[in-house]
């Protein structure tokens, strides 16, 4: 696997792990290995099928045992050892964004209800749950489509894009549900009644993010006192108007790094910040490295 080392951390760059034709991988880990300090630019997650593995993330250590999983978004350091091979046997697979999510500023209006089962894991680094326990029934099922996912891409076939992709979305909608299943009725309830409010309001934040937006004006939108959308709009979103307008701005600006010569100040200014130190803090807490880091990596 290709790499490059930053003051002894590893990072694993996308354009090189992945082929040309599809943005994705997945493979079976059977032997013992001890994984050094890195982060990358893509989604990852590993499966637990038997014995158990350390994950250190944030320098805790996770045990993670059969049934196991955890997925961690792009650009987040971390590590793993096993120490016992002869029982031990892991599924991982990794993915961009992308691949599932080809275009998030301009989806149909029901953009954020039909993503919604990856919003748990793209997220900033202070609200990252990267593990997850499935029991029984729904641990098989996971098995089951890892299993015939891993044969769709060895063998490439015809349409094996189409088989991986629509298993990938069923393993995240699976993993989501139960990631989910606090949900209570009351915010079930607000997600049913405002939805339509919620996309429009969410739509208009999409069309204008580079612009400065008023929480006003998103509530004339939505038809909604001030008070009462921000607290809608953060069940529903888990995010705060603020926050989410940022997490445009901030996909945005990933995008112009990656495929512009732009300066950073004058993609600061095009997203829709007017101070670059401020674009500086929130991109860095959004993706976990600077701007200037980000694109020196790609």
């Amino acid at each position: 696997m290709s790499y490059i080392m930053e003051d002894k951390m590893f990072f694993y760059k996308a354009k090189e792990v992945f082929t040309p034709e599809i943005p994705f991988k997945i493979y079976r880990i059977t032997r013992n290995i001890e994984q050094p300090q890195h982060y990358h630019d893509y989604i990852q997650m590993w499966y637990v099928k038997h014995g158990e593995c350390i994950h250190y993330f944030n320098d805790v250590p996770h045990r993670l045992t059969k049934g196991n999983i955890f997925i961690l978004p792009p650009n987040v350091s971390h590590s793993m050892i096993t120490s016992d091979m002869n029982n031990t046997e892991l599924i991982g697979l990794e993915f961009m964004e992308s691949f599932i999510n080809e275009d998030i500023y301009n989806k149909s209006d029901n953009h954020l209800f039909d993503f919604a089962y990856i919003e748990p894991f793209i997220v900033s680094l202070d609200k990252i749950k990267p593990t997850f326990h499935l029991d029984g029934t729904i641990a098989k099922t996971i098995e089951g489509l890892l299993e015939e996912t891993l044969m769709e891409y060895e063998a490439r076939e015809k349409y094996y894009e189409l088989f991986i992709k629509a298993n990938l979305l069923k393993i995240l909608a699976i993993v989501t549900r139960e990631y989910d299943k606090g949900i209570n009725k009351e915010k079930q309830n607000i997600i049913d009644k405002y939805k339509q409010a919620m996309t429009d309001a969410l739509n208009y934040m999409r069309a204008n993010y580079q612009n400065k937006i008023y929480l006003e004006e998103v509530c004339r939108i939505a038809m909604m006192s001030p008070t009462y959308f921000s607290y809608v709009f953060k069940q529903i979103t888990g995010r705060t108007f603020t926050e989410y307008l940022n997490y445009l701005r901030i996909m945005k600006a990933k995008e112009l790094l990656t495929n512009s010569n732009k300066t950073v100040s004058g993609i600061s200014y095009e997203v829709g910040f007017n101070d670059p130190a401020y674009f500086d803090r929130v991109f860095k807490k959004e993706v976990g490295m600077s701007p200037g880091k980000y694109r020196k990596f790609l």
